[in-house]
């Protein structure tokens, strides 16, 4: 059975779908411009339901805020671990090594894999021309 879904849940995920990878508080300050008496809570509550309902994922980064997609479609993430910044990696190559990784995977340990969650992190190209212009300015 389909859930229907609420103006404010409506509202969330119209949200989500302007706003890249947010926070909830990000998602919070783009709603409240619509509904500005909706509470922090009521948008985590209906962040929380649209992720189990698998209409938008959650993408989690250790010791970070956890970020939303509304793009549920197959693809890794990428964070900053710098400026917290999360980048999509897909195309067909990045799509194919991951599904060989997961069959070698089911394969080595006897478990059919379901679903899977990969944590990919590192500098963007933003922080690291600061790194190297940090660098430079220490060198003088």
């Amino acid at each position: 059975m389909e859930r229907r879904y609420s103006q404010q849940q409506h509202t969330i995920k119209n949200a989500l779908h302007c706003l890249d990878h947010p926070t909830a508080a990000d998602v919070y300050g783009e709603v409240r411009k619509t509904l500005p008496s909706i509470s922090l809570g009521t948008v985590y509550r209906n962040i929380n339901r649209l992720v189990d309902d698998g209409v938008i994922l959650r993408v989690s980064t250790p010791g970070e805020a956890d970020r939303f997609d509304a793009c549920v479609d197959e693809h890794i993430h990428v964070t900053c671990k710098r400026c917290g910044h999360v980048v999509d990696a897909e195309g067909e190559d990045v799509l194919s090594s991951l599904h060989e990784l997961v069959e070698a995977i089911g394969a080595t340990s006897g478990i059919r894999i379901d679903e899977y969650a990969l944590s990919f992190s590192g500098l963007c190209s933003d922080c690291q021309e600061s790194e190297e212009a940090a660098a430079l300015q220490t060198k003088k």
